[in-house]
């Protein structure tokens, strides 16, 4: 089974190199400061809350004020005399009591319809979906707002499952002693960090307080991935209730399952992990049914894959760190913010590109998925399809070389003439000279490829102005392999001739475009592209520059792209995968039969090495991490074959399933 990081590797082979075709959001604030006075607001989601009482709390465990919760938010002034006095940070904010609606769709079979979250009520033991039910008057959710009070204005501290849990770890370490401003930040990364890890969404950089818990009962709106997440957490909880448990007590539950080192690593068995994980996964069901999106259809199979990791693991303790510092220059957090930022923009290319829509009868997962159409883009733009219509272009050019209005020419293909060559069209020039070309067919290469794949080029017409430009409104690339058909194109062509040439860089495609849908061998595994050429030398020569640009889904909005770049026939090739999470630049380096691949973001590079068409694995590991260069150079981190980023502290972070595949598949 290939991943998709493998693909990615592989890209470089097939496009272009000596000719070759070898086919292989940041987190949400609470509710915003309404004026300059000195408080704390926020959100207090369970289920949205409401009707419940909410105290704020100085370091000392002193009340500076008691109000209510209104619909899920609340917003707190200090009195000035408090203020005066000075407020000793960090504070907890108590809601207790109320109302919550449930936010927990049971998928269990067995149990009736409606019963989805337990009350503790006799008379009405279950609500539906979406229902509110009391939480009774001794139920608390905390959060430890961990940020110092400074100048007028209102501290954000949001109230969910993650930070009454991020609370009870403070509460643990601190061993009765006060809890302070950076024992809470610690606690608050540290279950930012597991949640990160299990559902491979990023928090950006926001701690668990810092962030508001999405409404999953609420239509509409474009809760962010991060809001998501912790609103599968709070789903999870009750998904993981036990039939004697409180949602207190199950809240507790969870939180006992880890602990939180001296270095502010999250400590656990791969047991308890995998209990922990359990629960996201029961809350992402539920979140990603209620708000589809490509994140939570990623996170999915990131929890499958963590949670087998977890279990394998069993008795053996598992040592996760806190997302990395926003804005830090230390190596280890540049690495961890590098494995956050190409996950993301991985499973933003999966969910523009459909991948995570694969699937059905050839129980195709997403990572296979997308590692297919990193497949189909190469054999789109590999070699053997750029040679298919570049000859085809200098063919129709010229033929149309003197071609007197009126007449028409069959197959001038030059001396070579003839079907066996694998170039067949009639050109027309009507009463005015303009021209017309039809029977289109041109295939690459004309013997049946040794090692690759054969493009063929098929169109029933195209126009011609006979010097540059070439317009094929409907054109079918077919990808083969011996008698199988491995993908099909369909869709547009157009492109302009380069007339400029020189000994190195002969005659090509100075633009062109693509418009299209790409159909796998399986029915119904398709997706539509939007590609952008230039500068794609002539004939089969080595030589000249290359420029291709692929968008999926929406290029106008720029929601993706992959774009190649190189010299044909050079060692070293460049592509750059872009996605609203950024950018990953990649560059191969090939010597005889191996690749060496990095990938960066401009701070952090992953080396892979890749001999004979497979990822170099040394005891289960694939690659490393590093920043800087040269002297400067510090290797931080290793990439395991199962997706696991290990820390030289020992301490781990995980890249998406989506690049990996899921062990239990294997």
């Amino acid at each position: 089974m290939k991943s998709t990081l493998q693909s990615i590797a592989l890209l470089s082979a097939a496009i272009l190199i000596s000719g070759c075709d070898n086919s292989s959001d940041g987190g949400a604030t609470g509710a915003p400061a309404q004026n300059l006075q000195v408080g704390v607001s926020g959100s207090a989601v369970k289920g949205i809350i409401d009707g419940a009482t909410v105290e704020v709390f100085d370091a000392s465990g002193d009340l500076l004020v008691s109000r209510n919760v209104v619909n899920g938010d609340y917003s707190v002034v200090f009195e000035q005399a408090a203020i005066d006095a000075g407020i000793d940070t960090p504070l907890t904010v108590t809601i207790t009591g109320g109302t919550s609606l449930c936010d927990y769709d049971n998928p269990d079979p067995l149990q009736p319809a409606g019963n989805d979250c337990p009350t503790g009520d006799v008379a009405v033991p279950f609500v539906a979906f979406g229902e509110p039910y009391s939480l009774g008057a001794t139920f608390t959710l905390n959060s430890i707002a961990d940020a110092d009070i400074t100048g007028q204005s209102l501290n954000f501290s949001n109230a969910s499952p993650a930070s009454e849990i991020a609370l009870q770890k403070a509460v643990e370490k601190a061993a009765g002693a006060a809890i302070s401003v950076l024992a809470a930040q610690e606690a608050n990364q540290a279950v930012a960090g597991l949640i990160e890890l299990i559902s491979g969404i990023s928090l950006g950089g926001l701690d668990v307080s810092q962030i508001r818990t999405a409404d999953l009962t609420a239509t509409g709106g474009t809760p962010s991935d991060a809001e998501l997440a912790l609103a599968a957490l709070a789903s999870g909880v009750i998904g993981s209730q036990g039939a004697t448990e409180t949602l207190t007590d199950t809240i507790a539950r969870l939180a006992a399952l880890f602990t939180i080192d001296a270095d502010g690593n999250a400590v656990a068995t791969g047991a308890d992990l995998a209990l922990f994980t359990d629960s996201i996964a029961r809350g992402l069901a539920v979140a990603a049914a209620k708000q589809p999106s490509g994140a939570l259809t990623n996170a999915i199979a990131n929890v499958s894959a963590q949670a087998a990791i977890f279990r394998s693991i069993g008795t053996g303790l598992v040592k996760i760190g806190p997302p990395a510092e926003p804005g830090s220059t230390a190596p280890v957090d540049q690495t961890k913010a590098f494995v956050i930022k190409l996950g993301a923009v991985i499973g933003e290319v999966a969910g523009s590109t459909g991948a995570q829509g694969f699937g059905g009868q050839n129980n195709t997962g997403a990572t296979e998925a997308f590692a297919a159409e990193l497949d189909a883009v190469a054999a789109v733009s590999s070699g053997n399809a750029t040679k298919a219509f570049t000859r085809l272009s200098a063919a129709l050019i010229a033929a149309a070389t003197g071609l007197e209005a009126g007449t028409s020419i069959t197959n001038a293909a030059g001396t070579d003439a003839g079907a066996e060559d694998g170039l067949t069209f009639v050109l027309t020039a009507d009463s005015a000279g303009a021209l017309t070309a039809t029977g289109i067919s041109s295939t690459w290469p004309l013997e049946e490829a040794t090692g690759g794949n054969t493009v063929t080029l098929t169109a029933d017409t195209a126009s011609a102005d006979g010097e540059t430009t070439v317009d094929i409104p409907v054109v079918t690339l077919t990808t083969t392999s011996g008698t199988a058909t491995l993908q099909t194109f369909v869709g547009s062509l157009s492109f302009t001739t380069d007339t400029t040439a020189t000994e190195t860089a002969p005659n090509g495609i100075g633009a062109g475009s693509l418009s299209g849908t790409i159909t796998g061998a399986t029915s119904g595994v398709s997706y539509t592209i939007d590609a952008v050429v230039a500068d794609i030398p002539l004939g089969i020569d080595d030589g000249g520059t290359y420029e291709l640009t692929f968008g999926f889904n929406s290029p106008a909005a720029k929601n993706l792209s992959l774009k190649f770049e190189g010299v044909v026939g050079a060692a070293a090739q460049t592509f750059t995968v872009t996605a609203p999470a950024g950018s990953i630049v990649g560059t191969v380096t090939r010597t005889g039969n191996t690749d060496v691949n990095t990938l960066s973001d401009g701070t952090t590079t992953l080396t892979l090495t890749v001999t004979d068409g497979d990822v170099v694995s040394t005891e289960g590991v694939i690659g490393s991490f590093s920043v800087g260069t040269g002297e400067n150079k510090v290797t931080t981190a290793s990439l395991g074959d199962e997706g696991g980023v290990t820390y030289e502290d020992g301490s781990i972070q995980s890249l998406p399933a989506i690049i990996f595949p899921d062990p239990q598949s294997q």
